[in-house]
């Protein structure tokens, strides 16, 4: 049964593999436990993971149960303690998963201070990078034989994800430690993991896009090293999540996340597949996919992530749902996430409650959004000063897109309430917006200097530069279009428009705000269409 079940495994038929090691698990005593430990462990392990890959979490628990107690040695133990972290993760107690991650890390070797400060992670940061630059080629490191480090970069790598869900503390110091790891004992499997994450965090700490790009190129060709496509899904999660935006159009990555997904599922590596699918319809709800498309899309990902169990990214993915819903006119109230896919009462009350941070931003990101986009603008400033400490900070470990909606619509949300009440509130929270873009700008062009081209025109509206105005929501229209950011091409045409309807040109105004309406129904934003008709048109 253990044969057949490590057979269906190798084919990726996780149901069957489940069956054939549940019928060998019957067919064991009490007394096998001691004159045949090994298969009954090898058993016990792989059906528990199994069980995790289907989500039937119950059933997992108790093969987890029996090995933990049944087990003598960390060594006996350890396949039990990493398939128990990926549960209680993908259940939603993250904080579970990293306190038992750092309490095994501590039995092999690798320890970490319960006091984590920027200090710290700094002077960590200072260590890994000097031993960076001891290394001739890192493409051609030893590999990794020792068993004990081994073992730890796979709790390691398990602990990345719930940490940086949950509150990031140890988040740099993990992938810190598995760079370290790998240079001083040699590669595993996992190493390319940890240099993507290294990758990631060169990118957001020390704003050094190239770098970061280039240890994201690193841990692409790092894969290849390692004949298997187990770790895909989380390597391409990173790089092309997390490091890629930055400095390469979006709409590039979302066939590589697409990919990801597929290879996630193929591996039994269900819970960087659910990751991959969120980051996938995030990026495309970002970059101006078709909405109808992309919604169809959703259901699929949304069923996949419940029947496997996925609850914490299913419901951080809540958000993205909604939000498209309401665009496309599928909700009571288009400013408010309540409909299909969630309540945005009951879930920021949960994540209020449990200190969800990141749900709790994404939550009030898209509200934003949404209040910028049908004129709330008292709300959408509301959703500003909320999410300030969260993406209006340079130090925060935020992905681009976020970063750039929030530096872009709390930015023109600013400069429309400047032009009713006055700049002396709003100049601040303008100025930081805008020079936010600008380094998103300089770092890649065809993902933003539309968007700075659209601030910098509203500006010099307020300024009362109506020439120099006029230009620069041009070149916006121009280079939305150009680079094919529909949504934000049908804001240019809107904005413009309404600074020409301002100004007494109604001939130029009504060109420019039919076009934003035809490019609203194009990308499928029908609720949008509608408002801009009733009050435009």
């Amino acid at each position: 049964c253990l044969m057949a079940g490590q057979k269906a495994v190798a084919i990726s038929a996780f149901l069957p593999a489940s069956v054939y090691l549940k019928a060998g698990i019957r067919l064991t005593a009490d007394g096998d436990w001691k004159t045949h430990r090994k298969l009954c462990f090898d058993l016990y392990n792989l059906c528990a993971e199994m069980e995790f890959i289907l989500g039937r979490f119950k059933d997992m628990n108790g093969r987890v149960d029996e090995v933990l107690r049944r087990g003598r040695t960390l060594q006996e133990r350890k396949i039990a303690y990493s398939t128990l972290i990926q549960s209680m993760g993908a259940e939603g107690n993250k904080n579970d998963a990293v306190r038992t991650a750092i309490a095994v890390l501590r039995c092999l070797g690798e320890s970490f201070d319960s006091d984590v400060s920027q200090a710290v992670v700094a002077q960590d940061l200072m260590k890994t990078q000097k031993m960076i630059l001891l290394q001739d080629d890192l493409l051609n490191l030893a590999e990794m034989k020792d068993d004990d480090k081994k073992d730890a970069m796979k709790f390691l790598d398990l602990a990345l994800l719930y940490d940086f869900a949950a509150n990031k503390a140890y988040f740099p110091l993990f992938a810190f430690r598995m760079v370290q790891l790998s240079l001083l004992y040699g590669v595993c499997k996992e190493s390319a993991f940890g240099f993507a994450v290294y990758g990631f965090l060169v990118n957001v700490i020390m704003n050094d896009r190239d770098m970061g790009s280039r240890f994201g190129k690193l841990a692409l060709t790092m894969l290849e090293k390692f004949d298997t496509k187990e770790n895909h899904a989380r390597v391409y999660c990173t790089v092309y999540g997390y490091i890629a935006n930055w400095t390469e159009p979006m709409q590039a990555s979302l066939p590589c996340l697409k990919h990801a997904v597929d290879l996630g599922l193929l591996t039994g590596d269900t819970e960087y597949a659910a990751m991959d699918a969120h980051l996938y319809t995030g990026t495309a709800l970002h970059s101006g996919y078709p909405l109808e498309k992309l919604v169809e899309e959703m259901k699929g990902y949304s069923k996949q992530m419940l029947e496997y169990n996925q609850t914490f990214i299913h419901t951080l993915n809540a958000p993205i749902r909604q939000t498209s819903l309401n665009l496309l006119g599928r909700s009571a109230n288009p400013v408010k996430l309540i409909g299909e896919e969630m309540d945005e009462d009951c879930l920021l009350r949960s994540a209020e409650e449990n200190s969800d941070e990141l749900i709790y931003s994404m939550i009030n990101l898209f509200r934003m959004w949404l209040a910028y986009l049908f004129k709330e603008y008292e709300l959408a400033a509301d959703m500003i000063e909320k999410n300030r400490d969260h993406y209006g900070k340079e130090s925060k470990l935020a992905r681009f897109d976020p970063v750039c909606t929030y530096a872009f619509y709390s930015g023109l949300t600013a400069l429309v309430l400047a032009r009713k009440e006055g700049k002396s509130k709003w100049l601040g929270t303008i100025e930081k917006a805008t020079r936010r873009m600008e380094v998103l700008t300089a770092s890649c062009a065809w993902n933003c200097q539309h968007k700075l081209d659209l601030m910098r025109a509203e500006f010099a509206y307020l300024e009362g530069n109506k020439s120099q105005a006029a230009g620069l929501y041009a070149s916006a229209v121009e280079l939305a279009a150009k680079h094919h950011f529909i949504h934000d091409h049908a804001l240019a045409l809107e904005l413009a428009g309404t600074f020409y309807l301002e100004n007494g040109d109604d001939n130029a105004a009504s060109g420019l705000l039919k076009e934003a309406h035809a490019c609203y129904v194009k990308w499928g934003a029908h609720s949008k269409a509608a408002h801009l008709k009733k009050h435009c048109l």
